[in-house]
């Protein structure tokens, strides 16, 4: 242990000596990173706009997994280039994990060329975790490569920050990170950037959003056929994609024909538009609380309380979010629910997700 802890200093000590670059006062050309899912890019898509607002006259290219392409393109954000890397441990897709592995390693190949060629004066990686894209950005020769230590890589990094646990949100670490290689941004503008629409329906409606790619995040049917039965006087969208979430919907409506099955129905556009004009949105840890958030759509977001909730917790007044899940009853979230569409609902007391016991407590963010 002594001897991984000498050589870890060693390395911090001489990573600056080998890698002392000058942060670019006017970065002709930045590339941005987030390689993850696509809740990821909605959250990230305040940090990018955030930084071409401040360097307007810089050329700006994003690299991320082709699942967050459509985010991308939803936003206000003006981009020359955009870089597609599916990392085989982020792929979400059908194809077997050897399939995953080789289209990554041609991806990569091809990006590096790429990117190189494209003589980029820094790269800013917003992804704290493993996988990111800090090899490639060194391999590609950016000079300036900015990014957090506990990804993994750091010292192929010119410059990093370590992650240090908080109560902030994960946007506020992203913006921390980007005004190190950008001092010029305004960090106070952290809502999504995603451009507005008009409405699918003309009167008001609930949408459902029942389930998760990721596993262990869906919440019991019979919870969700209770909520549905206590607004039965409104119309009710049930959102989602893939088959699992195909599953939770047909279950649901099988039990309430009244319901309006939108699962696999919807493009990434309408899908935006249908959350935007909601009354109000019930939906489980997924991309759809931050759709909420960067359209002020009141929202119930129920998370299963494994990963750090104030982290991920959507960002904005009108969302309250319970968690863990498994130990969470319908008859709170209705109470909650009731609440939102009430036209003189107010927001009640700050509370701490720590403070959350036994699943009857409401958490206002």
């Amino acid at each position: 242990m002594l001897g991984a802890d000498l050589i870890s200093t060693i390395r911090r000590a001489l990573h600056p000596i080998l890698f002392k670059t000058e942060l670019p006062k006017t970065p002709k050309r930045i590339l941005v990173c987030n390689g993850a899912h696509m809740g990821d890019m909605v959250i990230s898509s305040a940090v990018i706009q955030s930084i071409q607002d401040a360097y307007p006259e810089a050329e700006l290219g994003v690299l991320t997994g082709s699942w967050a392409k459509p985010v991308l393109e939803s936003t206000t954000i003006q981009t020359k280039w955009v870089h597609i890397l599916d990392h085989w441990k982020l792929n979400r897709g059908p194809s077997t994990a050897f399939r995953k592995y080789w289209n990554y390693c041609k991806q990569y190949e091809v990006l590096r060329s790429e990117i190189s060629e494209l003589n980029y004066d820094l790269a800013i990686d917003l992804y704290p975790y493993f996988p990111n894209s800090i090899p490639l950005l060194f391999a590609a020769k950016i000079p300036v490569r900015v990014g957090y230590s506990s990804g993994g890589f750091h010292p192929l990094l010119s410059h990093s920050i370590d992650w240090l646990p908080s109560e902030k949100r994960i946007v506020d670490y992203q913006m921390e990170l980007a005004k190190l290689a950008l001092p010029k941004i305004n960090t106070s503008h952290r809502s999504p950037a995603l451009k507005s629409s008009s409405a699918p329906l003309s009167d008001p409606y609930i949408v459902l959003h029942p389930s998760s790619g990721a596993s262990g995040k869906s919440w019991d049917p019979a919870q969700w056929t209770q909520i549905i039965d206590a607004f039965f006087d409104y119309p009710i969208i049930i959102t989602g994609h893939g088959d699992a979430d195909m599953a939770i919907a047909k279950k649901l409506v099988d039990r309430r024909p009244q319901v309006i099955n939108q699962v696999n129905k919807l493009s990434w556009a309408q899908f935006l538009a249908t959350i935007e004009h909601a009354k109000v949105l019930i939906a489980v840890e997924t991309v759809a609380g931050h759709v909420a958030s960067a359209f002020n759509t009141p929202s119930i977001s129920l998370y299963d309380g494994r990963s750090q909730t104030s982290l991920w917790a959507p960002n904005h007044e009108e969302s309250v979010l319970f968690s863990p899940i498994d130990q969470l009853q319908a008859d709170v979230v209705i109470e909650s629910a009731k609440k939102k569409l009430s036209p003189r609902h107010t927001q009640t007391e700050q509370v701490r997700p720590d403070d959350y016991i036994d699943g009857d407590l409401e958490i206002p963010l």
